[in-house]
């Protein structure tokens, strides 16, 4: 399998396990930003690499292994560990009313920036 196949596979399932998904295969390497709906703007870019005896594994943007690219449920449970916390605050601050609206203003704001595409 090609990386951006494993890719695909991983941008299959994450979306059950509430994360958002954005292939940049355009990159190189190739790149699947994964992302929390209530935190756009942050998040993790996973990419592939050949491991030992070949066997590829999915690795963070900051070149930490997550997990074996035959294994998406240690790999949804990796990017959770990563970006779950954060994600939560997020959503967390996002249900308060004024926090909610400031929230909102701000990812507003960045859109027409162009900084979330």
């Amino acid at each position: 399998m090609t990386p951006t196949q494993h890719l695909d596979g991983l941008a299959r399932v994450l979306p059950a396990a509430g994360w958002s998904t954005r292939p940049r295969y355009e990159e190189i390497p190739v790149l699947l930003r994964v992302f929390s709906p209530y935190l756009p703007a942050f998040g993790e870019s996973v990419w592939v690499k050949p491991g030992v005896g070949g066997v590829p594994w999915f690795m963070s943007s900051s070149g930490d292994p997550i997990a074996p690219c035959h294994d998406l449920v240690g790999a949804v449970q990796g990017i959770a560990d990563r970006l779950g916390p954060i994600a939560e605050a997020a959503r967390a601050m996002g249900q308060e009313g004024p926090l909610r609206r400031l929230v909102t203003r701000i990812q507003h704001a960045m859109r027409r920036s162009h900084v979330i595409r």
